[in-house]
């Protein structure tokens, strides 16, 4: 690549024949019951394998999707193939599961973002409830009473939202009961540390109170057997991150769901795995 070039720019350039090429594809995370140990959900996750840079980390690809304003494009294609493969999941007689999918701030204030929705709900054949919208945190409480109608409208359609990352600004805690959603998924930073003995009174405070609001908590970035027994007296309704499974394809995804594998039978899989692999860092 050109060296006097940007790479954000470089990569925003790239990205529409990508897309075209078939370059990127849809990896999915499960998100378990923490009560009975089965998968609950998945997080559809755009990913882009370059032929010459292979693997390219989300982390990049994403701000220059961003920046550009090609985030709507790759959202909505994002969305199509996640609404598809849940359809094709049910189809299949797999557990009936929610597919949850990020939404940029860019698509969501897009008047016509609803119905775009409605129209890939009914071309895919997934009923609403078969698809949530994780919005993060930073994005809802930049301004959150403005937003509000911008998600009502998604809620009446029937689709479940979440807000993603949740915590980092302790000030949006004031605004959670005005804000018409249904999950509140907790950012990993606090998980991460909970193990030192820090972040817990926090942590037990904001899941006290999603859990007056009525909010579906998911605990994000429980990464070891150490973070799941540490997260484990909050209660919270589901639990997400690479100790219970990484993003992968959807073939392989739909394999896991096939073998029907509980909570403890995909972290046990996962530790035999990590103990083989202990240098090996997944992207």
């Amino acid at each position: 690549m050109n060296a006097l070039v940007p790479q954000s720019v470089l990569l925003s350039s790239a990205m529409p024949k990508a897309l075209r090429d078939g370059e990127f594809a849809v990896y999915y995370q499960p998100k378990v019951d923490s009560g009975t140990g089965s998968i609950a959900g998945m997080e559809a996750l755009a990913r882009w394998v370059h032929p010459v840079m292979g693997m390219v980390p989300p982390d990049r690809f994403i701000p220059a999707a961003e920046e550009s304003g090609f985030i709507v494009e790759l959202g909505e294609w994002v969305l199509r193939a996640a609404c598809a493969q849940n359809r094709a999941w049910r189809d299949a007689g797999l557990p009936r599961l929610t597919v949850a999918v990020n939404c940029s701030i860019k698509q969501l204030t897009r008047g016509d973002f609803p119905d775009l929705l409605a129209r890939i709900l009914k071309e895919t054949g997934l009923p609403p409830d078969g698809l949530e919208l994780e919005i993060t945190e930073s994005v809802l409480f930049e301004d959150p009473l403005s937003i509000v109608p911008e998600l009502t409208r998604l809620r009446d359609l029937g689709i479940r939202l979440a807000i993603d990352d949740f915590g980092t600004g302790y000030s949006s805690l004031a605004y959670l009961g005005h804000l018409p959603v249904h999950v509140l998924k907790i950012d990993k930073i606090f998980v991460k540390n909970i193990v030192h003995g820090a972040n817990f009174p926090i942590l037990r405070a904001i899941v006290d109170l999603a859990k007056k609001l009525g909010l579906t908590i998911v605990l994000e970035g429980v990464e070891t057997a150490e973070h799941a027994a540490a997260v484990a007296p909050l209660g919270a309704d589901q639990l997400q991150g690479f100790y219970y499974g990484r993003p992968v394809s959807a073939e392989n995804s739909s394999r896991v769901l096939a073998r029907g594998l509980s909570l403890t039978e995909k972290a046990d899989a996962n530790n035999t795995l990590r103990s083989k692999t202990h240098s090996r860092k997944n992207i």
